[in-house]
């Protein structure tokens, strides 16, 4: 049995739409019948080189995946065909230290679907059955795909944050992470959100959702942060872009105590003063602060398991976060829009029968 495919054949080369065999699978495993794939910037990393650690090629990229179970095998109890579901790409272990203690996201064992494990630019794709979580009737295929990385990346952020009711917030770039971190930020009730981005279009769509917006293009962002907030700051700033002046921005906007949360995947090195930064406050003498930076990484298996629930119930709403939908023979063009950043782009995904 053969199906069709989108493979990375070269980094930087077009992918190759191919008819390949249907993955074998063994008794842990599921056969999933792809509905729906997003095309994230993590993918143009891969398909680029610049994120290429452990992956072999050809390789059939796509994280961000949801579909219905066609076959399970002999062991598999959790779920049947004709299940809905979406896929967790990080494929972790479940045994060892990080497993155990509830975060999953640092498994020293992981591997990831579509990154260095073939993935969803396909009709099917084979993972062992404990990836995949039942996705309800109430959310559609191409939400249930973007849930599996765009917002449940977002929604680990907003944790590693600790953001609590009556915060101001930072977000530094609105693209398919930093938009959905606009939206958690204010179900969480924060008093104050200020959306950075250098794309007038991107930030028409934050002030719609209630967000004062900043165009970086002719003053760093810190600085007009700094002006906005009457130099006090924000109690929170996430990078969800990764260059370096977008994290380096991001320490340098703080208030006193505040929390710099970088999201998105820097390649760059980033320069700061910790005494400056984050520790002296020459505006009040001898006072200080006490500023922190913080990472997060991917999300775990409880995150995304929150969060089908959280867009179950409408406590987050991604009507409008889907703005591109192609057939997987689109493939290039997806990779070329997210590259771009071609037309007034949130996400893209790849719609198969």
């Amino acid at each position: 049995m053969q199906m069709r495919a989108a493979l990375v054949r070269e980094y930087g080369k077009p992918l190759s739409s191919e008819l390949v065999p249907v993955p074998k699978m063994g008794d842990n495993d599921v056969l999933l019948k792809v509905r729906a794939c997003g095309i994230c910037h993590s993918d143009v990393h891969i398909w680029r080189g610049r994120e290429a650690a452990g992956s072999h090629l050809p390789l059939i990229m796509g994280h961000e995946c949801a579909g219905v179970i066609e076959l399970v095998g002999a062991n598999v109890k959790n779920v049947k065909p004709y299940d809905r579901v979406v896929v967790d790409y990080r494929l972790t272990c479940g045994q060892c230290f990080y497993c155990n203690s509830g975060r999953t996201n640092l498994c020293i064992h992981t591997k990831d679907f579509g990154f260095n494990v073939n993935g969803g630019y396909a009709e099917y794709s084979v993972l062992a059955a404990r990836q995949v979580f039942p996705l309800p009737a109430e959310i559609g295929f191409e939400e249930g795909a973007i849930i599996g990385c765009a917002v449940v990346t977002a929604y680990h952020a907003t944790k590693v944050s600790e953001i609590k009711l009556g915060n101001s917030v930072a977000v530094i770039g609105i693209g398919g992470v930093g938009y959905h971190i606009l939206k958690l930020c204010r179900a969480a009730g924060a008093r104050r959100i200020i959306a950075v981005d250098v794309d007038d279009r991107k930030l028409l769509r934050a002030a719609k959702l209630g967000a004062e917006t900043i165009n970086p293009q002719n003053e760093p962002a810190e600085k007009l942060i700094k002006k906005t907030t009457n130099d006090e700051g924000v109690d929170i700033a996430f990078d969800g872009i990764g260059l370096r002046k977008t994290a380096e921005a991001a320490i340098k906007c703080l208030s006193p105590p505040g929390k710099a949360v970088l999201v998105g995947l820097c390649f760059d090195k980033v320069e700061f003063s910790p005494l400056e930064e984050m520790i002296w406050e020459p505006r009040l003498g001898n006072s200080g602060k006490e500023t922190q930076i913080r990472a997060s990484a991917d999300h775990t298996r409880n995150d995304l398991q929150e969060v089908i629930e959280l867009v179950r119930h409408k406590k987050i709403d991604l009507s409008d976060s889907i703005t591109h939908r192609l057939s997987l023979d689109e493939a290039n063009r997806g990779l070329e829009i997210v590259e771009k950043k071609i037309d007034d782009l949130v996400r893209v995904v790849m719609v198969l029968s």
